[in-house]
């Protein structure tokens, strides 16, 4: 992963809406849409809105209206932020 792509997915989750829905697909696994919106606690349209974004960054895919967090690219994003600074440090 590249600075560039980092920096994207970071934009992506600069939304809370978009943080609750990566955190709830990742610790509790696939919900439907429904179940998204009585977690979340936002309107249809936010809620749609927020998983488009996260569907066109494939942080999250969809089968049949069941969303399931991309835990590769999440933790892949996560790693590059560990092994940047782990770079560094080493360079000191």
């Amino acid at each position: 992963m590249h600075k560039k792509e980092a920096s994207e997915l970071f934009n992506v989750l600069g939304n809370e809406d978009r943080v609750k829905i990566m955190k709830m697909l990742y610790n509790r696994g696939d919900l439907t849409f429904k179940e998204l919106l009585s977690i979340i606690g936002c309107d249809e349209k936010e809620l749609t809105d927020s998983l488009e974004k996260l569907l066109y960054f494939n942080l999250i895919t969809t089968d049949n209206e069941i969303y399931s967090c991309n835990r590769e690219l999440l933790n892949e994003l996560l790693s590059f932020i560990v092994r940047s600074e782990e770079r560094r440090v080493g360079k000191e």
